[in-house]
């Protein structure tokens, strides 16, 4: 290719490369400043009907989003090299030289060469960012106005606009600057708590609470709070734990199928610390137990004594535990094969559950001191403990505002006995031994004698037949007796005499064996058509 063609390919490459870059950033504020106003009115409707949710995380996805849909347009819509070349023959007024010799740069008739060469020196002289220099967009003012109308929203204090048209007017009662600020301490130190934690592993996502008690704390500092705001916050936050709890519970229970073996040589102390939960033990004898190993302290017959517990401890760990319950199965195996350096590495990894373990044990204790402390902080805000001072309102007359405070746990880190430490266990199950009791072979003195019938249900068969002690002829004549009187004494509706009648004729029964052994008036008797009631 010739230099003069080289030259007005490479000008215009970077000719529309230039216009590529403008139009793309063009397209990405657009994008930008919808998202902008999409956030003022998320901010907008947070604000006036405390909907709850975090502005800026929304605002950052919307930005996010709209970044991408941004990119995603200008890529799609990419200008062509003789669109930027025509582009710039008419902002330099060259009368199409460029775009026209970009047609003829394969030609080698004289005058398509001469009109390559007059392009080419043309385009030489041609700088890009003069032709197309980046614009002050536009867009970049609206976006400037929407992120300054999205702040000044951001200032609004919360409102609910559909409770206050529901409910009347409440007046707010602000926090006194001393109780805020020993709220803020308070929420300070349960934070510091939360930091304690181990930084490696946060399986509870706690650093989700800490955000919120972070915000939580700075808004008692600024005093952006009034007291029944605190109050639903702290609650909130209280309900956070408690599902952070149930969900460690339910972690921690991975080892109840695990029940010890008094015949096992090797495994019952490993088996009963899991069995107690005492994962720091159930750790340190598993270390035991590989140290054992490594120093070859097993001979060929011990090794699958060992190799047979640890299996059983797998089967056991199978439905509650399958991680600890691989690990074990995985050193079993190596045992039984002889490969002591793969046991130590199944051994190892179960090790690691173990101490995942622990670790949650200790997040479960720290759960408990932060539940506590944040309930502490509940009830004070609430206006529970505490007393002196002269009750307001006609129903406090002479007593105090504040009732007596709320029950709250000890703390178990200092007082009590217990497991393993001062009081610091979730406890186990008792093992109960066999008691020395006395039989003494004695017949209760009474009567038998059938009783009442207390419940009857239906079975499957032929029902039996009843033993009839009446003949029917004279219940018959008893029960229509009575049907008589009751016609004749009792107002009855017209349709139903009828009715009452007829039942009585299709269930009398021939009267031949009762007329020879009673009156025939009595044997005959019919039930007479009864006056209409009144």
């Amino acid at each position: 290719m010739a230099p003069d063609a080289k030259t007005i390919e490479r000008k215009a490459a970077r000719l529309r490369r230039r216009l590529r870059n403008i139009e793309a950033l063009r397209r990405v504020l657009r994008c930008l400043v919808v998202a902008a106003v999409a956030s003022c009115g998320v901010i907008l409707a947070d604000r006036l009907l405390a909907l709850e949710v975090d502005e800026w995380a929304v605002a950052g996805a919307l930005a996010a989003a709209a970044a991408v849909c941004g990119a995603v347009w200008a890529l799609a819509r990419q200008p062509g090299l003789h669109e930027a070349a025509a582009l710039a023959d008419r902002k330099l007024n060259l009368r199409e030289r460029i775009s026209s010799a970009l047609y003829l740069l394969e030609s080698e008739r004289p005058m398509d060469r001469a009109v390559v060469e007059d392009a080419a020196s043309r385009a030489a002289l041609v700088r890009v960012g003069d032709v197309f220099p980046y614009p002050f967009y536009r867009e970049l003012k609206w976006l400037i106005a929407a992120v300054a109308a999205g702040a000044c929203m951001a200032l609004i204090p919360p409102m609910d606009l559909f409770a206050s048209l529901d409910k009347p007017a409440v007046a707010l009662q602000p926090i006194p600057p001393r109780e805020a600020e020993k709220a803020a301490e308070r929420l300070k130190e349960i934070k510091e708590k939360l930091n304690e934690r181990a930084q490696l592993k946060d399986p509870l996502r706690l650093a989700l609470i800490e955000k919120d008690l972070e915000q939580l704390q700075k808004d008692f500092e600024a005093r952006k709070l009034d007291r029944a705001q605190a109050v639903a916050k702290l609650s909130k936050m209280n309900e956070q734990l408690a599902e952070r709890k149930k969900t460690l519970e339910e972690m921690l229970r991975s080892t109840e199928g695990v029940k010890t073996n008094p015949s096992d040589r090797f495994t019952n102390e490993l088996a009963k610390d899991l069995e107690m939960a005492d994962f720091d033990a159930a750790k340190q004898a598993l270390a035991d137990l590989k140290k054992k190993i490594e120093n070859g302290d097993f001979a060929e017959k011990d090794a699958a004594k060992l190799s047979e517990e640890m299996q059983k401890l797998a089967e056991q760990l199978q439905q509650s535990n399958p991680a600890l319950a691989e690990a074990m199965k995985k050193a079993a195996e190596a045992m039984q094969a002889g490969q002591l350096n793969m046991a130590l590495d199944a051994l190892e990894m179960a090790q690691a559950d173990l101490e995942e373990l622990a670790e949650m044990m200790g997040q479960m204790q720290m759960l408990d001191d932060l539940q506590s402390e944040c309930q502490a902080a509940q009830s004070e805000m609430a206006g529970s403990g505490g007393s002196g001072r002269q009750g307001e309102g006609p129903d406090l007359d002479g007593m105090s505002d504040k009732p007596s405070s709320d029950w709250k746990p000890g703390d178990s880190n200092r007082r009590g006995p217990g497991m393993g430490g001062p009081g610091i266990d979730r406890g186990g199950v008792a093992r109960v031994g066999q008691d020395q009791v006395k039989f003494k072979n004695e017949q209760i003195k009474g009567q038998t004698q059938p009783g009442e019938i207390l419940a009857s249900f239906k079975v499957a068969g032929q029902q039996t037949r009843g033993e009839a002690t009446v003949e029917y002829t004279e219940a018959y004549i008893e029960y229509a007796r009575e049907a008589e009187d009751t016609l004749e004494r009792e107002p009855m509706p017209l349709e139903f005499r009828g009715l009452v009648a007829e039942y009585f004729d299709s269930i009398q029964p021939s009267l031949q064996k009762a007329e020879s052994s009673r009156d025939p008036a009595e044997a005959g008797l019919q039930l007479a058509p009864a006056s209409p009631a009144n």
